[in-house]
């Protein structure tokens, strides 16, 4: 797969861009964990649910999955808050990992989600969007909207890697 390696001083992550590169998620996942939790986009989760799940069937593993209603109104801390009750419904553990499927929305929310709970669990972001794929995904920013202003509330937390799969643009 080709792959750009983003080399920060105290972390390194792969960018894959690849036509069908999600085909691959699951194994990438498999080598690190046995539990993921994928937080995706309601409207696009249709569009990739077959390929996530033959991944993931194929590398026989686990995913519990949790929509998220889209638009920019949904990155706030009361979705926040119903995706840690998710979580803790699931009994994570600090080594599993969550993967955010969306565009920003979605990846900025799941990527705090990931940055914030147990004090920090492994998340891989798969943008959706053309915007997402070139800036939201790469760099770590992750955060949530306040009524006061966009992004008041997040971090910088670097992804394990990154997905860029072409393919969904054409959805």
């Amino acid at each position: 797969m080709p792959e750009l390696l983003v080399t920060l001083p105290y972390h390194r992550y792969p960018v894959v861009v690849s036509r069908n590169c999600l085909g691959d998620l699951a194994r990438f996942i498999k080598a690190n964990t046995s539990t993921v939790a994928i937080i995706a986009d309601s409207n696009v989760w249709p569009t990739i649910e077959a390929r996530i799940t033959e991944s993931f069937n194929s590398a026989n593993l686990n995913f519990h999955l949790i929509l998220q209603a889209t638009g920019e109104d949904k990155k706030n801390l009361e979705t926040t808050k119903e995706h840690y009750e998710k979580l803790a419904n699931l009994s994570l553990e600090r080594s599993n990992y969550i993967v955010a499927i969306g565009g920003g929305v979605v990846g900025d929310t799941a990527g705090f989600v990931a940055s914030s709970y147990l004090r920090g669990l492994p998340f891989i972001q798969c943008p959706t969007s053309l915007l997402a794929m070139v800036d939201a995904s790469v760099g770590g920013k992750v955060g949530v909207n306040l009524k006061q202003g966009k992004n008041l509330v997040g971090a910088f937390y670097q992804p394990e890697a990154v997905f860029i799969d072409p393919f969904v643009l054409s959805t």
